[in-house]
């Protein structure tokens, strides 16, 4: 059996917990509704049980966000009972946090049992600490995308598997495929990323005989299909005119949605390949710096350099251990054996959760498709699971190691807050404050280590040695603590945020085209920049009191009035939803009463003509249908035509 927790164990896996929501949830406003597409399609699904269960972006369910909907319930119900707030969009992905931060305490923990407590709660401890300070995790888990929730569900099935392996039973691995089911649910085919690690480590790890292995795994696939399948089938199946149309697909269908744009799409760039063997080998090896590139780098690599090497020394140091203390070093024996059970668990660790680090990292530096910063976060609790077992290792075993080795793991260091230092070339604002405290940690320890030994030759008692340590873990910390602290300070909007906020290189942002300049008045809210349209969606009955052009308008609008609003062609108006005759019959059954084109000009007036950047199909045709044909105004410093009066 695996150690029991100790008290102290438990307290601080719990003290680091609170430490995480607490650190995450002030200043918890500052983003507002962030993702306003995904908290609209909250708010839908409060109003409405149908909306909830499909993710439509409003409560009558004419079309649905380009993801499933598990990561909206939550938010759906906290709406539901507390209203229509900001925090109450974004505070489940706040506890979501916390809930990672346990699971990454209990997974290094977990693969340390075999040695002291007092590692255990250092390296468990560090691993949270280094969780919340790392500006991509700050971001996300403030932020009401779907990445907070597959993060959680994603790190929760590895720790089930992690314990399956540990305790040799298969109700762990049946919970482990729950819960990449429910990832699945999420994200769709991002959940697949810690499949060959996860599966690795089963098959390796996972009782004593390769039948036993086997049934592990088929247990493990049968649960992820089986839960997957018990949203996926009926999606498949209801009949289209009873539940939303699924945005971002072209015919409707889940099963594309899966295949193409939430799926090997984003990997393939839909169809596109380098030229040749050569052409492509060049390509997969130039990508590889995608994630050190600027705009990626500074949400997550100030300690990536630490994350790629520790793990595997680790996994030498742990193979040599293992072959001094036991007579028949062969796998077959070594995991057979109940009394290695602890040690097959560490083993366990580093491979799932390395590899796991290792597929994300490859496949998002070589995606031809969509790629956004923010994926980033999904790489965060399996490098740090890995970098701070890697280092419990290194502590315990420190004996075993060479001269050479200690000064190859202090050259490793130095590097690291080098890499750190050169980040902030890119950075502005407080993050230059951090770095100076880091350039002066850096030189004193430097200082120390001219001495002639490295600073951990000197041992864990002596003066120098914690010295050098402190000073050591202030450098690391340095930084990333001012990146995190500005990203948290800084409001962040939109469907792609970035943290940290202030890059040297940045843009400016460009201005809304669903929102008009309030800034004359100082209104910039939802909540008070839009009285005239809240006014006329409020007083009308129709289904849609509101139609525009692109989803990600719609919910602006939504939010703005608490009405359904018609998205037309969804999330980038490419949907071939509706037709035109389909929203002609809407109209002159009542339907829909007011529409507003998606880009007006500076003055609110319409030219009469569609604007170029229109996307051209069903939401053009409408578009020009309505202007031809219906007399418009000029409200909230928006063109609105009004369906029900004919132009003159």
């Amino acid at each position: 059996m695996a150690m029991r927790w100790s008290r102290a164990e438990k307290l601080a896996c719990v003290m680091a917990t609170l430490a995480v929501v607490i650190a995450w949830s002030i200043h918890l406003g500052a983003n507002g509704y962030a993702n306003n597409f995904y908290s609209a399609a909250a708010w839908a699904g409060s109003q409405s049980w149908n909306a909830l269960l499909w993710g439509s972006v409003d409560p009558e369910g004419f079309i649905s966000v380009d993801k499933p909907p598990l990561a909206l319930w939550a938010p759906a119900l906290l709406i539901k009972v507390f209203g229509l707030h900001p925090w109450s969009v974004i505070l489940p992905q706040v506890l979501m946090g916390g809930a990672s931060a346990a699971l990454i305490f209990a997974m290094v923990r977990g693969a340390l049992t075999q040695f002291s407590v007092q590692l255990r709660l250092a390296m468990g401890s560090l691993a949270v600490l280094f969780f919340v300070l790392t500006p991509v995790a700050a971001l996300m888990f403030r932020y009401n995308n779907p990445d907070a929730l597959l993060a959680l569900l994603m790190t929760g099935s590895a720790g089930a598997a992690l314990r399956a392996i540990a305790h040799g039973r298969l109700r762990w691995l049946a919970v482990s495929g729950v819960l990449l089911g429910l990832g699945f649910l999420t994200k769709q085919l991002q959940v697949a990323l810690i499949f060959p690690a996860l599966y690795l480590a089963v098959a390796l790890y996972f009782g004593a005989s390769w039948r036993r292995r086997a049934a592990g795994l088929a247990t493990h696939f049968a649960a992820f299909v089986g839960t997957l399948g018990l949203w996926a089938v009926p999606a498949a199946l209801v009949s289209p005119a009873s539940r939303p149309f699924f945005g971002g697909s072209k015919a409707n269908s889940f099963i594309e949605l899966t295949l193409g744009y939430n799926g090997l799409a984003r990997v393939s760039g839909h169809g596109k390949d380098s030229s040749g063997i050569l052409g492509m080998l060049t390509d997969r090896v130039l990508s590889l710096g995608r994630l050190f590139a600027p705009t990626n780098a500074l949400q997550w690599s100030y300690f990536a350099f630490v994350g790629l090497v520790i793990p595997v020394v680790a996994y030498i140091v742990l193979v040599r251990k293992l072959r001094q203390t036991t007579s028949d070093a062969t796998l077959r024996t070594f995991v057979a054996n109940p009394s290695e059970r602890d040690v097959r668990a560490t083993h366990a660790t580093l491979v799932l959760a390395y590899g796991w680090f290792l597929t994300s990292f490859f496949i998002f530096s070589w995606m031809k498709g969509i790629f956004h910063s923010y994926y980033l976060v999904g790489m965060m609790p399996p490098m740090l699971v890995a970098v701070f077992v890697g280092l419990g290792i290194v502590v315990a075993y420190r004996e075993e190691l060479t001269r050479r080795a200690w000064i190859g793991l202090a050259v490793l260091a130095v590097v690291t807050l080098a890499w750190q230092y050169v980040l902030m070339i890119f950075a502005k604002g407080w993050m230059r404050t951090g770095a100076i405290v880091a350039g002066v940690a850096v030189v004193i320890g430097a200082l120390l280590l001219t001495r002639g030994k490295v600073g951990l030759a000197y041992g864990w008692n002596t003066g120098v040695g914690k010295t050098v340590a402190a000073l050591t873990g202030v450098a690391f910390l340095a930084i990333p603590f001012a990146a995190t602290a500005q990203t948290n300070a800084l409001p962040h909007k939109g469907s792609v945020p970035k943290a940290p906020y202030a890059l040297k290189s940045a843009r400016k942002g460009l201005p809304d085209p669903c929102e008009p300049d309030f800034s004359s008045t100082g209104a910039t809210k939802i909540e008070s920049g839009f009285d005239g349209l809240r006014a006329i969606a409020t007083s009308d009955a129709a289904r849609w009191p509101l139609a525009t052009v692109s989803s990600y308008c719609a919910s602006l609008y939504e939010l703005a009035t608490e009405r359904p609003v018609m998205a037309i062609g969804g999330w980038d108006a490419v949907d071939p939803v509706p037709t035109l005759d389909t929203f002609k019959d809407l109209v002159r059954n009542g339907h829909v009463r007011y529409f507003i084109p998606r880009y007006p000009t500076p003055g609110g007036e319409f030219l009469g003509k569609v604007s170029r950047k229109d996307k051209p199909g069903n939401a053009q045709d409408i578009t020009t249908w309505v202007i031809d044909n219906f007399q418009s105004q000029v409200i909230d410093g928006l063109s609105v035509f009004d369906l029900s009066v004919p132009k003159k």
